[in-house]
């Protein structure tokens, strides 16, 4: 199934938050843009949902870009280079508030939900592309036995760390 239903409250302050239903299209596209959060994405307050790239990222960068502006219904603000960094912000508090909920917010509190993990590996594996692109490495090292090639992705949540790993077996 590749729609899912999520509720997320809206609202601050004096007035009571109110439960905003809303459904989005979780194809392979979307577990994509969640990698990228997992990797390269952070919730600003409860507005703002933002993506921080190397500037030589471009292709990474326009492939978010579309993604937001597809499941959002708004593209992001792009930010002017900064210490090798283009920043991307969605002014959006459903977008920030549901990847907040579902996905976690702080580096070490990332998460993927339950319902994540039982999907389809088609749309797994594209979550894991995401994640590789933000945060994979590849080492080459060469000794006297051999070669040794190894591929790695880093975070410093535990949770997120096992969730990726039982996703790749």
């Amino acid at each position: 199934k590749d729609n899912r239903f999520f509720s997320v409250k809206i609202g601050r302050g004096r007035h009571p938050a109110k439960e905003i239903d809303f459904k989005i299209d979780t194809d392979k596209d979307f577990f994509r843009l969640v990698g990228y959060y997992m990797a390269e994405g952070s919730v600003m307050g409860d507005n703002y949902l933002t993506f921080t790239f190397n500037k030589n990222e471009k292709e990474y960068i326009e492939d978010v870009k579309t993604l937001l502006e597809r499941f959002f219904g708004k593209a992001p603000l792009e930010y002017p280079e900064y210490k090798n960094g283009i920043s991307l912000v969605l002014c959006s508090t459903l977008a920030a508030r549901l990847f907040k909920q579902e996905f976690g917010k702080g580096a070490k509190n990332k998460k993927l939900p339950s319902w994540f993990m039982i999907e389809s590996p088609e749309k797994q594996s594209d979550f894991v592309k995401g994640y590789w692109r933000g945060d994979g490495s590849v080492t080459n090292k060469k000794y006297s036995w051999g070669r040794k090639t190894s591929f790695r992705i880093n975070t410093i949540s535990e949770t997120l760390a096992e969730q990726a790993r039982d996703i790749l077996l």
